[in-house]
C-alpha cells in the first residue's frame, strides 16, 4: 500500500499514542498489525505474528512504522515536519467563514471549506456556493493542490454542476496535505478583485443581524462568533426577557433542533421561543442559561454521568406524536456504515479489518433491533449541558433522531477520554446501570462508534479492541 498523508491537525502526542496502541497490537499477535510492520519496517519485512522480533516489538519501531506509513523516512523527521506545518498552515475548517472575501488568501480558505468538507450527507447549497467561488478569476478550482513530496498521492480539484467540486476520498474528510494548502495560498492565487456573492448566500454575521432586527432584539457580545457553525449571542426582547439568539448554517443532523426543543418544552432542555429556517441557515430564539457554565467545567466526570443520565431519562419520557418530522437513527447509522465501508481499506492498514467489518454490521443492525424508540438528543455530553436558573442543568444543541435509547449516552462516553482508554467496558456498564439500559447493547453501540472514529482518531482503536464482541 502507498503511504498516506498525515491526519488533519496531527500532533506528536496523538501520533505517539497511536504508536503505543499499534505496539500493543503487534505484541499481541494481531495479523493486520504484523502486515503493516512487514510493509513499512525496513528490517522486519518477513516477520510473522508471534515471532520473537514482534513479541518484543519496541515503541521506537512502532513510531518508525507510523512515520513511514505517513510517507516520512523516519520518526526523527516527523517532529520538524509537524512543527513546520503547524506553524504555517491553517485548516479551512477552523477558520472564520462567511465574512467578505477580501483577497486571494481568504478565497482559498472559503473554497476549500465549501469544496472539501461535509458530514456524510451533502447539501446542494454548499455545492452552489463553492461552484460560485471557483468561477472567480484565478480560482483554486482551476489549479492542482499537491501533498508534500514524500507523500505519493496527488489529488486534483475538479468541478461539475452535478457533484461536489473536489475529488476526495469517500467520507468527505479533508486530508492533512490539503489542509496545508494554506502554505501555498499566495502561490496558488494572484490578487483578485472581490465579487459579491449571490444574495441567497448571506453570511452568518449578516443573517444574524438581519434576524435580530426583524425580531426586535437587542444583542450582547456573541458567545460564539467564529462563523464556522453558528453565531450565538445573548439577546433581550422588547419585554426585557433574557434570551439567546442562535443563527447557524443548516446541517442535516441538526435540521430539526427547534422541533425537538419544542417537543421537550423546557423539560431538561432549553426552551425554543421562535425559529425560522432560511435556504442555507436557521435562526433560533432560545431561553438563556444563566450563568451558563458548562457541566464539564463544574464537577468531576463521574458526577457528570449522573447529570447526563438524569437529563436523558427526562427527554426520553416525552411521547412522540404520530406525525413528526424527525429522521430515524438508522438513517444516520447507515450513512456512517457506508462511509466506513468505503474508508475501510485505508483504516485496515493500522486497525483490525475484522473489527471494522463488525462495526459496519452493527451500525446497520443495532437500529433495527431496538425494543424501544424514543426521541434522542444524540449529542448530549458535558459540553452541551449548561448551568441555569430555572433548573440546575439544561441541555442545548440537540441533533434529534428517533431510535434506540441505548445509543443516546454514547457521545458522553466518547468524551470521557481517560475512562474510555483504560476501562471502556466498565464505563459502558456504569452508564447502562444509571439509565437501566441493556449492558451488552450499550457496549455494542460504544464499540461500533469507537471503531468508526478510529479511522481518524488512533486513540479510539484500543477501546474498540477491548469492547470487540
Amino acid at each position: 500500500m502507498p503511504p498516506c498523508g498525515l491526519p488533519g491537525n496531527a500532533n506528536l502526542k496523538q501520533l505517539k499514542n497511536g504508536a503505543k496502541s499499534f505496539q500493543r497490537a503487534v505484541r499481541a499477535g494481531d495479523a493486520g498489525a504484523a502486515e503493516v510492520v512487514r510493509e513499512f519496517h525496513p528490517r522486519l519485512g518477513h516477520a510473522q505474528p508471534g515471532s520473537p522480533e514482534l513479541a518484543t516489538f519496541k515503541l521506537a519501531d512502532a513510531q518508525l512504522v507510523v512515520a513511514r506509513s505517513f510517507g516520512l523516512p523516519s520518526r526523527a523527521r516527523m517532529k520538524p515536519y509537524i512543527e513546520l506545518t503547524k506553524r504555517y498552515s491553517r485548516s479551512p475548517a477552523d477558520q472564520p467563514i462567511g465574512e467578505p472575501i477580501a483577497n486571494a488568501r481568504d478565497l482559498v480558505d472559503e473554497f476549500l471549506r465549501l469544496a472539501c468538507l461535509n458530514y456524510g450527507q451533502d447539501d446542494s447549497g454548499r455545492w452552489e456556493h463553492a461552484s460560485y467561488s471557483r468561477r472567480t478569476p484565478s480560482s483554486p478550482a482551476r489549479r492542482s493542490i499537491r501533498s508534500p513530496r514524500s507523500v505519493t498521492r496527488r489529488r486534483r480539484v475538479t468541478c461539475s454542476p452535478e457533484r461536489p467540486v473536489a475529488t476526495l476520498p469517500r467520507g468527505g474528510r479533508l486530508p492533512g496535505p490539503i489542509e496545508a494548502a494554506r502554505l501555498r495560498g499566495d502561490a496558488l492565487l494572484p490578487r483578485v478583485e472581490h465579487r459579491p456573492r449571490p444574495a441567497d448566500m448571506t453570511s452568518l454575521p449578516e443573517r444574524f443581524l438581519r434576524v435580530a432586527t426583524a425580531w426586535r432584539l437587542e444583542l450582547g457580545e456573541p458567545y460564539v462568533r467564529s462563523g464556522q457553525v453558528a453565531w450565538v449571542a445573548p439577546a433581550t426582547n422588547a419585554a426585557g426577557d433574557e434570551l439567546a439568539l442562535k443563527v447557524g448554517w443548516r446541517h442535516w443532523e441538526a435540521e430539526h433542533e427547534a422541533d425537538a426543543l419544542r417537543l421537550w418544552d423546557g423539560d431538561g432542555a432549553v426552551r425554543c421561543l421562535k425559529a425560522e429556517t432560511f435556504e442555507h441557515a436557521t435562526a433560533l430564539l432560545l431561553e438563556r442559561c444563566v450563568p451558563g457554565t458548562p457541566l464539564r467545567d463544574a464537577m468531576p466526570e463521574r458526577e457528570q454521568d449522573v447529570v447526563v443520565a438524569g437529563l436523558l431519562r427526562r427527554l426520553w419520557d416525552h411521547e412522540l406524536p404520530t406525525a413528526h418530522p424527525f429522521r430515524a437513527l438508522a438513517h444516520m447509522c447507515n450513512e456512517w456504515a457506508s462511509e466506513l465501508e468505503h474508508r475501510a481499506p485505508i483504516a485496515d492498514r493500522s486497525f483490525d479489518g475484522g473489527l471494522t467489518r463488525a462495526a459496519i454490521e452493527l451500525l446497520r443492525e443495532l437500529p433495527s433491533t431496538a425494543t424501544a424508540n424514543v426521541l434522542l438528543a444524540t449529542d448530549l455530553h458535558a459540553g452541551n449541558i449548561l448551568a441555569a436558573e430555572r433548573e440546575p442543568w439544561l441541555a442545548i444543541d440537540p441533533k434529534p433522531f428517533v431510535g434506540d435509547p441505548a445509543y443516546d449516552p454514547i457521545q458522553h462516553m466518547l468524551n470521557c477520554g481517560e475512562r474510555l482508554a483504560t476501562d471502556p467496558g466498565g464505563l459502558a456498564r456504569r452508564i447502562a446501570e444509571l439509565l437501566d439500559l441493556d449492558r451488552a447493547r450499550t457496549a455494542l453501540w460504544l464499540f461500533a462508534r469507537c471503531a468508526q472514529e478510529s479511522a481518524d482518531d488512533p486513540s479510539m482503536r484500543e477501546p474498540a479492541r477491548r469492547l470487540a464482541p
